[in-house]
């Protein structure tokens, strides 16, 4: 379980770091970033609300 953690955090950065070669800018990342967390964080409230 703890290595698909890390792999997938490791796929995410690579990603994260090609958008941020390719837009030239720190905003995109950070908003894709933010975007990804705030999902998986409502997710998160919704399903323990679903309990």
């Amino acid at each position: 379980m703890r290595s698909a953690a890390v792999v997938g955090t490791g796929i995410a950065g690579v990603l994260l770091c090609e958008l941020r070669r390719r837009s030239g800018s720190l905003i995109a990342p950070m908003v894709v970033h933010c975007a990804l967390s705030s999902f998986g964080y409502a997710s998160a409230w919704a399903a323990a609300r679903r309990q």
